[in-house]
């Protein structure tokens, strides 16, 4: 069982003190079912958990590292603290006071914490500095592997105080982190103004929600939830260590209703409380881990009902990427009928894996585009692409509207997305709620005009070609075209390999496993030389990876996608066109091993996407396979 819809996530890890322990589990599930984080955010002792994973620890790691700790040696004495000295009370409090709830406020008082929380700077600076290889100065946000924030309370002026890989790249993560773990008044206040992280929002998923785009498609937030027992205010001890979970625990429910569009996924802490450090032993730990492991998959097995629900609350789509993730995730209610009514046929590249899962559920699919108005370059091999999958094609002189209709006669998995007449606000509009049945019911009555379907059942059929046909078409890449380039069908170890870029686009990614699918049907090896047939003898190359040595580096030209798909399913080695003796510089001067790689679901293209990006440098593999001017005729 693998995620269909929480490839690409902004992590958000929830304070909970000791409890944070369940996030190990919580992470080692995550990872195993395919969810992935493009960024990261934490809190409290979710700030510890976010900048390890951040840092690039494996689940294994993190184990490792949390069933190592001995959560008491946190517990050190406060450091002093010139604050109360002035009062002349000290002396008088201490000598009459011995009393050990008593002297606990009386620490309170004096230090405004009963603990320091310098061991938490120290422990998590040495972890960075193991899990990244740097032993020579102190880990800063800039040196993460994933983005990450970490959130504190600033004392001084009232607010969060944020730091992180955007906005603090230069600032030390363990301090950032000792901040933002300093429960008040358990542990003493970070320079006399520092707190948890917890006290003004313990749930930080609202840190990039003014971004016009983000890499993340969907906000997924990690909670503790503890099984508390009422407990009454009968001491200062008491009432200190209530006060200090509550600042933990309080405001979660709140904050969720006000930032809307989070997935939640709860972690029972059983009777294990935020300041309950001196009962975690190695029962404890085990019993948290398993917990969290327990909540992901829970979550992961009943997500379509929770994505359905969400979707429901939720009617736009505010960028082009947005919409397409949609459109994507459409594929898992195994379409039976899809209407689309348009302009050009633009979203045929972008979504052609999309098209290829609705013909293999055997789906009805009309088409409806406006006559003399498609792209002149790839606008006719596109249409006789969509016919000879067997869609019905249907020229009109004007359209209703721009829309994708999903199962219209359903009453329950029925959708469509239509776009505005303007798009200054959103991309479009989604109807995807039971409650919107009759919209799209209406909506479809006027959009598909023609009662009779006149495409074909297309199944889609693979089959092994011969190589030197797909290096034939290469030839037509310029950069490929003289004769000491030497080409080669080679199975390759994707850690062996480098990426120009350090993003993978969500919405391709989420397509990919239909194009796997039709390999593995026919038994055929990842990625070798291959064909999809059609009618009347008809065919087209399918692209494969592209890798090129230079200087004994193997550098990735096409495939990213498919890369990053095989590795993130385990599958370490595939076949790729293997590249010797290009002359041409690279198009980008990045460099990035596969453990580097984040998903997006931003807009990048070009220069936003590559370092250094140089167009003329950029290898045209796709037009050179499939030219739009002979292609399918």
């Amino acid at each position: 069982m693998k995620t269909k819809f929480f490839q690409n996530c902004l992590g958000v890890f929830q304070g909970g003190g000791c409890r944070g322990a369940a996030y190990v589990g919580a992470y080692k599930q995550s990872i195993e079912l395919g969810i992935s984080f493009s960024e990261l955010v934490g809190a409290s002792a979710g700030s510890i958990i976010a900048v390890l994973i951040g840092a690039g620890a494996t689940p294994n790691q993190l184990e490792k590292i949390i069933k190592e700790l001995n959560f008491n040696s946190f517990l050190i004495e406060p450091q002093k603290k010139d604050f109360y000295q002035n009062l002349g009370l000290k002396k008088i409090i201490l000598k009459i006071l011995r009393n050990r709830k008593i002297h606990y406020f009386v620490k309170v008082l004096e230090y405004l914490g009963v603990h320091s929380s310098e061991k938490i700077e120290l422990w998590i600076e040495n972890k960075l500095q193991t899990i990244l290889s740097i032993h020579n100065r102190p880990i800063l946000f800039k040196d993460l592997i994933i983005p990450t924030t970490v959130t504190a309370t600033n004392l001084e002026n009232s607010d969060i105080q944020i730091w992180g890989t955007e906005q603090t790249p230069d600032f030390r993560i363990s301090k950032a982190v000792r901040a933002s773990c300093s429960i008040p008044l358990f542990f003493q206040p970070l320079e006399n103004k520092y707190v948890d992280g917890g006290l003004l929002s313990n749930l930080p998923a609202f840190i990039f929600n003014t971004r016009p785009e983000t890499h993340y498609n969907k906000v997924l937030a990690y909670c503790l939830i503890a099984d508390f027992e009422k407990t009454k205010v009968t001491d200062i001890f008491k009432y200190s260590n209530l006060l200090a979970n509550t600042i933990v625990d309080g405001a979660k429910n709140i904050q969720t209703s006000l930032q809307g569009n989070i997935y939640q996924i709860n972690i029972s802490t059983n009777q294990i409380k935020a300041t309950d450090f001196d009962k975690m032993n190695e029962d404890v730990v085990a019993k948290l881990i398993k917990n969290g492991e327990d909540a992901v998959k829970h979550f992961i097995q009943d997500e379509y009902s929770l994505l359905h629900d969400h979707h429901s609350k939720i009617n736009t789509c505010k960028t082009p990427t947005d919409t397409n993730n949609v459109l994507v995730e459409s594929v898992e209610n195994k379409l039976k009928k899809v209407i689309i009514s348009g302009c050009n046929t633009k979203w045929v590249y972008e979504l052609f894996p999309s098209l290829l899962s609705w013909t293999l559920n055997n789906a009805e699919i009309k088409f409806y585009l406006r006559k003399n108005n498609d792209d002149p370059e790839h606008g006719d091999y596109r249409q006789r692409l969509l016919k000879a999958m067997g869609v019905d094609v249907i020229y009109k002189e004007e359209i209703v509207a721009n829309t994708f209709l999903f199962n219209p006669d359903s009453e329950s998995i029925g959708g469509a997305l239509v776009e505005p007449a303007s798009k200054e606000n959103f991309d479009c509009v989604k109807y995807t709620s039971p409650n919107d049945s009759i919209a799209i019911k209406a909506l479809a009555s006027a959009v598909d005009q023609e009662s009779i379907f006149n495409g074909f059942k297309y199944k889609p059929q693979l089959s092994v070609v011969d190589e030197n046909e797909l290096f034939q078409s290469m030839k037509n890449v310029t950069q490929y075209a003289t004769s000491n380039v030497k080409m080669s069908i080679k199975k390759v170890n994707i850690r062996d390999i480098f990426f120009l870029t350090q993003h993978v686009k969500g919405y391709k990614l989420r397509q990919i496993n239909s194009i796997v699918t039709l390999y593995k049907s026919d038994d055929i090896s990842l990625f070798v030389p291959t064909k999809l047939s059609y009618k009347n003898n008809k065919y087209t190359l399918v692209g494969i990876p592209v890798i090129e040595e230079i200087n004994n580096k193997l550098f990735v030209i096409e495939g990213n996608t498919r890369l990053y798909y095989c590795f993130k399913n385990n599958i370490h080695e595939v076949y790729v066109l293997f590249l010797q003796n290009v002359v041409a510089p690279l198009p980008s001067n990045g460099s990035f091993k596969i453990d580097q790689m984040l998903l997006t679901d931003s807009d990048l293209r070009g220069t936003q996407r590559y370092t250094k990006f140089h167009y003329k440098h950029f290898r045209a593999i796709e037009k050179s396979i499939r030219d739009p001017k002979t292609c399918l005729k």
